[in-house]
């Protein structure tokens, strides 16, 4: 019984070769676009499969769904610790920038149908030098991995505010 036991408890401790923890970029762009390495992601234009090319930053690029005018490179990078840019490029508009600070995170409200992230009153988010305390989430995974995905950045890269 004890060859078993030992067997049992080094298989557990075994991580595997593909497993690596996301960085602050990777779970960012996982929040705020839903965004994972080889997964499908609609469009409005089709199906887009998201390639990975790099984790820090977070690079990813969208490909085989026609494209014009859609998305066709998302770069998640980090400003300094907490605030996180997210730059979508597509054809042919200009590249969009949107800023997180994540030091000034709050919490999720679910109570509009829809997930927002919230702020504390200060520009927690912006875009084009306007700020927001708000920022509506245009995802379409289950609520709870969103809320992993939240626990996750709390736990690991930027606690946020508690009010």
């Amino acid at each position: 019984m004890r060859p078993f036991f030992v067997l049992s408890l080094v298989a557990s401790l075994v991580v595997p070769a593909g497993a690596h923890a996301q960085t602050v970029e990777e779970t960012v762009a996982f929040i705020v676009l839903g965004l994972e390495d080889n997964s499908n992601k609609m469009t409005k234009h089709g199906t887009a499969k998201i390639i990975q090319r790099s984790s820090s930053p977070a690079i990813y690029d969208f490909v085989g769904a026609p494209l014009k005018g859609g998305i066709e490179r998302v770069t998640v990078r980090s400003i300094k610790k907490c605030t996180i840019g997210v730059t979508i490029v597509g054809d042919p508009e200009e590249p969009v920038e949107i800023v997180y600070d994540f030091d000034k995170f709050i919490d999720l409200d679910l109570s509009l149908g829809l997930p927002i992230l919230t702020f504390t009153p200060s520009c927690g988010v912006s875009r084009d030098n306007l700020c927001s305390a708000k920022a509506p989430l245009e995802v379409t995974m289950p609520v709870d991995r969103l809320l992993r995905a939240l626990s996750y950045l709390r736990s690991n890269f930027c606690a946020g505010n508690a009010f």
